[in-house]
């Protein structure tokens, strides 16, 4: 039996076309929602005709801070570690998780609780830098020394990975995500006359700011408030579109800010859109300034012009092309919206499909 644990929207936006490819070739999967995020409502699911959630082991208010939600890991740990019926009392099972959240530890630790192998969809990717992102880059640690089945982006990730006869590797070429992109912008384009588009500016670029790092830590708040400054100052020249993502909303207002962006003229604040709504939205940008990992790669398989909030980053998608990571210096912030055109580039063409080589897989294992 194939066990998918998910906890976060961004982990089911990698992992759906999987499910898709399993639902195709007619094969049952038990998804096993986490609670982090409200998955029973995901448009993603509906638009694909995937199942909801077979089980759900958290429901409550979304976690707006690390500290709650490693609490919550512990609780979780200790409320299904012997909670046969989780993995419908199957022993010997698949645990499928994605990423670096607290989820993907959650679920590698159930997984291994009950003695079924674990396979880490996006292993491998390293900042080399324990407490940048954190947790992320723990949380990615710890999830490939519980996993028995690495599904590695590319061989970048293969090489971070030490060689162990007792686990199994494999190089999909590109992350999953990639055919999520495919799989959204094919539907986009068969409903463009159907499906509402939000009425944004001619030219506007996206900026988005939602990680832990960048909010929560070291004296953030004069970060976050310069970085706030310099978007305010280039919306005088092209207009922002402002995502706010629910713990980035909180900090605004705890902040103080909020109420000084919303007097803003040219800048347009916009709610944590659903992955088709976000993806109408890049595709009419500029370029984006973003502290997400996902946008790097969404950007870089469509050639828009990024730059990263961040000092380090776990993936080199776009590298040295049309990504730019600022290492939070504003000299190369500032740099960068004065040549962003200069970053564009073609959208990828790539005719592998990384969730087909993981649903091959997972196909033979159940047989």
């Amino acid at each position: 039996m194939i066990h998918f644990i998910i906890g976060t929207e961004a982990e089911l936006i990698k992992v759906f076309p999987i499910m898709v490819g399993l639902r195709k070739r007619g094969v049952e999967y038990n998804f096993i929602a986490t609670g982090q995020h409200d998955l029973d409502k995901s448009e993603i699911l509906k638009i694909f005709q995937l199942k909801k959630p077979d089980n759900i082991l958290y429901q409550g208010p979304q976690f707006t801070s690390i500290f709650s939600l490693i609490a919550w890991f512990f609780k979780m740990v200790t409320k299904y570690r012997k909670d046969k019926t989780l993995f419908q009392n199957n022993r010997e099972g698949i645990v499928v998780v994605h990423g670096d959240t607290v989820s993907t530890l959650l679920g590698a630790t159930l997984g291994r609780i009950h003695g079924l192998k674990v396979a880490h969809l996006e292993t491998g990717l390293r900042s080399f830098n324990l407490l940048d992102p954190f947790p992320e880059e723990i949380i990615r640690r710890l999830v490939s020394r519980f996993s028995t089945i690495y599904f590695c982006p590319n061989s970048w990730a293969c090489d971070n990975l030490k060689d162990d006869a007792s686990k199994v590797k494999i190089n999909l070429g590109q992350n999953t995500l990639f055919d999520s992109y495919q799989l959204v912008t094919e539907y986009l384009k068969e409903k463009s006359k159907s499906r509402p588009v939000r009425k944004l500016p001619k030219k506007y670029f996206v900026f988005v700011l939602h990680r832990t790092e960048t909010l929560y830590f070291s004296l953030n708040k004069n970060l976050v408030a310069n970085l706030l400054d310099t978007m305010t100052n280039w919306s005088k020249h092209i207009k922002a579109v402002f995502v706010l993502h629910h713990t980035t909303d909180k900090k605004m207002s705890d902040y103080g800010f909020k109420k000084d962006l919303k007097k803003e003229k040219n800048v347009i604040l916009l709610g944590r859109q659903s992955y088709p709504d976000f993806m109408q939205v890049l595709s009419g940008a500029q370029f984006i300034v973003t502290d997400g990992g996902s946008n790097q790669e969404e950007c870089f398989y469509s050639g828009i012009p990024t730059l990263l909030i961040r000092k380090n980053t776990e993936r080199i998608e776009g590298l040295g092309k049309n990504v730019v990571l600022s290492g939070l210096n504003f000299k190369t912030i500032n740099s960068f919206v004065k040549n962003y055109e200069s970053y564009k580039r073609n959208s990828l063409e790539y005719s592998l499909s990384p969730s087909k080589i993981v649903t091959d897989y997972l196909v033979k294992f159940s047989d």
